[in-house]
């Protein structure tokens, strides 16, 4: 056993452990993956671009990450946002809608619902046999 110090690792822990400029661009995603919701609403204001931007790892968006931690709020704000490419996938492939798997919140399912199949949905409800709203037993 040698009483040398420990070299201290040049590898970070996390892409969010330092705050400089290369990781600002990511702030949206940082919030939501901290679940500070009131932060990430104002980012989501303030700068919308975020809301479509790719981590570096994996490829997911603010969006994927808000449904895996489930944060129906933030959710919400982002599909219903006009920026938002809710068709985005991630580096294995999965979009918005294949991220839902990770839920039960019906809130967030919905949102997410909504925005993907919109189209669908619009020809749904002016169909003959009146409106259709799905989920909804009679």
């Amino acid at each position: 056993m040698s009483l040398a110090p420990r070299p201290v690792s040049p590898i970070r822990r996390s892409i969010f452990s330092d705050s400089g400029e290369r990781t600002a661009k990511l702030s949206l995603i940082s919030a939501v993956y901290y679940d500070r919701t009131t932060q990430a609403s104002d980012i989501i204001e303030s700068d919308p671009d975020q809301i479509n931007l790719q981590d570096p790892f994996a490829g997911l968006t603010a969006l994927h990450i808000a449904i895996f931690r489930q944060n129906a709020t933030i959710v919400e704000r982002i599909a219903k946002h006009p920026v938002t490419r809710i068709e985005l996938e991630d580096k294995f492939g999965r979009r918005a809608i294949d991220m839902c798997v990770y839920t039960q919140n019906e809130a967030i399912f919905r949102a997410v619902f909504e925005r993907t199949f919109r189209t669908e949905m619009i020809a749904l409800d002016v169909g003959d046999s009146g409106p259709i709203i799905p989920f909804r037993p009679e």
